[in-house]
């Protein structure tokens, strides 16, 4: 048979009795452990036990016991105290007072309980609460919690402002008060079969009976062996709204697509067309500059031939003639000769209409020695290799025979040694410089070039302002003719 303070120690509650008159306080073992002190050691008495009692709590303690000695009804107080590490305890304690005759108060009889896991719990549980309804109070989606039967027990604010009903509203109401007319339970019921996780779409309705989407997350927790529900609501509205609009702009972007896909297949097949009958139109082109190429490919052999025919028809009027004439028939061969070779350079390079000059110089220059048969005088040529327009090149030809015949005729008389210099090169932007020079006995200072009755002086100064070019003489050391020859294009 279990005691009296076996059954204490199992329910973790301690009796006492206090004897008003001595001030005698008796405790049960429970209690001592309660209290954390050794009975061999411990005093227990009013004075003693008001000392254990947390600082804090001690005038609570003692109004609430002086309270039920002037009313003489029984006490229940819940309080702290102090155990001899420091550690906090709380304690449930409830007191009876008995009175003698007179009514004044002889004995007080009661018992104390350790409710410290009790108080714990609940203070964690509050702060839980706490921290729960602060998150969800400042949260933008709606959080729910109900009971099995749908009745609200908690809203949060976000929840109040998406409906349009009060905290107090709500919570008199179900959620199957909120679901839009025709709206289906499914969705708590799927909450409460833990079908949890996936978000429904639900429809529901406002105070105003406004209908609006939502998404909402239903799972079960359990709080003080409770079993609830707890929903976190999401307004879908818009989000639904956008993706019909987008779905609308998908379905007319596809129309649209298909359009313009026939469109362009349509100018795809006119532009098909339309480049066949340019490559045919082409082609054309093509046959026909290559009849013209031939054609002027011909002319020109025949127009190089033909100066050929008349420097040769004046070589041979030439043995008829004076020595004065003679000369002035040979000036003429050597000019027609000049342009027969350009024409000549033209037919074997197929380019009509820009000469490769370097390659004409070398060819000038080789008829000139062949044509005076000087050994004593050597023609040297220096150029770069460019592209010059026909009329330039032709115009810098025939300069450059009345130039270095000049100098074979005057420079060097006696069958005197010399040297003749011909360079063309860059000078400045889209500027050549052309250079005759001469070693020999020099241009005489009392002729004056640009008003001499040289005919071949003559011609030279027409052929630069042909070209809009400009001529410089140089005297000293021989003669040297400095010509400026402006490209165009350069």
């Amino acid at each position: 048979m279990i005691t009296i303070e076996q059954a204490q120690e199992i329910s973790g509650i301690g009796y006492w009795e206090l004897d008003i008159l001595s001030e005698n306080l008796t405790w049960s073992k429970q209690v001592y452990t309660i209290f954390g002190v050794d009975p061999n050691t411990f005093e227990a008495n009013l004075n003693s036990f008001l000392n254990c009692i947390h600082p804090d709590d001690r005038d609570a303690v003692r109004k609430a016991y002086h309270g039920s000695l002037e009313t003489g009804d029984l006490y229940e107080i819940q309080h702290r105290i102090v155990l001899s590490d420091q550690s906090i305890r709380y304690v449930i304690e409830k007191c009876e007072t008995y009175f003698d005759e007179s009514n004044q108060p002889i004995k007080s009889v009661g018992y104390v309980q350790d409710v410290t896991d009790a108080v714990t719990a609940r203070m964690k549980l509050e702060a839980s609460q706490k921290k729960f309804k602060a998150i969800s109070d400042q949260t933008a989606e709606g959080i729910t919690v109900a009971d099995l039967d749908g009745n609200y027990v908690f809203v949060n604010p976000a929840f109040c402002k998406m409906s349009g009903y009060s905290e107090e509203e709500l919570l008199t109401m179900t959620v199957f008060d909120m679901k839009a007319k025709g709206q289906d339970h499914s969705s708590f019921s799927e909450s409460k079969e833990k079908k949890a996780g996936k978000p429904i779409r639900v429809n529901l309705r406002k105070k105003d009976g406004t209908e609006y989407f939502t998404e909402i997350i239903g799972d079960v927790i359990h709080v003080n062996d409770e079993t609830l529900v707890l929903g976190t609501i999401r307004d879908v509205s818009e989000q639904i709204q956008n993706e019909k609009l987008i779905h609308q702009l998908n379905q007319d972007l596809e129309s649209l697509v298909k359009e313009r896909t026939i469109q362009l297949n349509n100018t795809i097949a006119e532009l098909s067309h339309e480049v066949e009958q340019r490559k045919v139109a082409e082609n054309k082109i093509q046959e026909s500059l290559q009849v013209k190429e031939m054609l002027l490919k011909e002319v020109t052999h025949r127009v190089k031939n033909n100066m050929q025919i008349i420097s040769s028809l004046i070589n041979l009027q030439k043995a008829q003639l004076e020595d004065e004439s003679c000369d002035f028939l040979e000036q003429i061969s050597h000019r027609i000769h000049s342009m027969a070779l350009i024409h000549e350079t033209l037919y074997k390079t197929n380019e009509f209409s820009q000469i490769q000059f370097s390659k004409y110089l070398k060819s000038l220059t080789k008829y000139i020695q062949e044509s005076y048969k000087t050994t004593d005088i050597s023609i040297q040529f220096k150029t770069e290799n460019c592209i010059l327009p026909l009329d330039i090149a032709t115009s810098c030809g025939m300069i450059i025979i009345e130039l270095v015949t000049n100098s074979i005729k005057y420079a060097f008389p006696n069958n005197r040694v010399g040297e003749i210099n011909i360079v063309f090169k860059p000078h400045q932007v889209g500027t050549y410089s052309l250079t005759i020079s001469d070693n020999g006995i020099g241009f005489p200072e009392e002729v004056d070039y640009r008003k001499t009755k040289s005919l071949g002086l003559q011609l030279v100064l027409n052929l630069v302002d042909q070209i809009s070019g400009t001529i410089d003489l140089q005297r000293g050391n021989g003669t040297s003719f400095e010509i400026s020859v402006p490209i165009p294009g350069e």
